[in-house]
């Protein structure tokens, strides 16, 4: 990895608190209402570059875990309200049922371990009922133009899980999650009549590790070797162009300053969960002020590079609503501001990677 790249990663992980969250288990039972589609913008999503020669403002936004239906259905509104395409990092492990958990192998771990359990039913649904919602979402968020990624299976943290592993680890988590995505109707007894058919393994073409952490010089060879065109399990200076490493776009997180204070932060509402709150839900009479910081830090850093060289703005979620909701409004409120302004464009992550593949000639 370029050593200044390896300084910015470590610094993230020193002073920035938790830059991806161990699990969003239970924070997203209150989901939000989706708010209702606007009607269709002047502006297409694949509008051209300008006659400036400038380039676009790219704003990627994705989720790690992606596993409950309420928020599929929420972000895929805000998408179609605001014209922007969305990357879904999925655990594998949400299309598995606990009661077919042996059916998940993961590495050095007993068979049928997983860091985040399985499928959490949706309300008033059972495990296989949520499944299939799932596996209907995932499709029809692709018919929307919106990307699915890994966020491979189990969610294995800390120095006994993921930062340890081989070449041959990450391969058979990868065969894991290939497994459990395609076999999803078959593991769950659904017919082709009661949920969409998964969504082929070849097209996923990114993804980010658990907690951000893995040797990536290990890792990257064997996404390589698989087709991956990209890894967002990095993070980076805000105005950092992205860079080839091993033959895949490294697409990192950027580092923002938090609003308001000196403090610097990853763009992901983990690590503001952490940094402001202590990674607790707090009153919710302070949820406003939670937000406002959380929305300024994003703009402040939006409006720096739409001015600027117009590297792009690289955004991580989680399907969660940590702190009642704050970071999800927070980062609706960026969508709904900046994916309409000219020259702007909010795409998905495989979609910055082929646009820098063309801009790279």
């Amino acid at each position: 990895m370029d050593p200044a790249r390896a300084l910015a990663a470590g610094l993230a992980a020193l002073v920035l608190a938790g830059c991806s969250a161990p699990s969003a288990r239970g924070a997203a039972s209150r989901t939000p209402v989706a708010p209702a589609p606007s009607p269709p913008s002047s502006t297409p999503l694949a509008r051209p570059t300008s006659d400036s020669g400038r380039p676009p403002q790219l704003v990627a936004v994705s989720f790690d875990g992606s596993g409950d239906v309420g928020l599929w259905r929420y972000w895929r509104a805000v998408a179609r309200r605001d014209h922007a395409h969305l990357t879904f990092f999925l655990s594998g492990v949400y299309l598995l049922s606990a009661a077919d958990a042996r059916l998940y192998r993961p590495p050095r771990r007993p068979i049928g371990s997983s860091d985040i359990g399985f499928v959490e039913a949706a309300p008033g649904m059972s495990d296989r009922a949520t499944i299939a919602a799932l596996l209907d979402e995932i499709a029809a968020g692709r018919a929307e133009g919106h990307e699915l990624g890994t966020h491979f299976n189990g969610h294995f943290c800390g120095p006994r899980g993921v930062a340890s592993w081989s070449a041959a680890d990450w391969a058979a988590e990868l065969d894991a999650f290939d497994t459990l995505l395609e076999g999803a109707r078959v593991h769950s007894r659904l017919g082709p009549n009661q949920a969409a058919a998964p969504r082929p393994a070849a097209a996923v073409v990114g993804g980010r590790t658990p907690c951000l952490e893995g040797d990536l010089g290990v890792l990257y060879p064997v996404l390589r070797a698989r087709g991956f065109r990209y890894d967002s399990s990095g993070t980076g200076p805000e105005g950092e162009w992205p860079v080839r490493e091993a033959g895949l776009w490294s697409l990192p997180l950027t580092i923002v300053r938090r609003a308001g204070t000196p403090h610097r932060n990853v763009a992901m509402d983990y690590s503001f969960y952490v940094n402001q709150s202590g990674a607790v839900d707090i009153p919710p009479a302070t949820e406003p002020a939670l937000e406002e910081q959380t929305y300024a830090s994003y703009m402040d850093s939006f409006r720096a590079l739409y001015a600027g060289d117009r590297a792009p703005l690289i955004i991580g979620h989680h399907f969660a609503t940590w702190n009642h909701g704050a970071y999800l409004r927070a980062l609706t409120r960026l969508l709904d501001t900046v994916c309409g302004l000219p020259e702007v464009r909010c795409v998905s992550l495989a979609e910055l990677a082929e646009w820098l593949d063309a801009r790279s000639g």
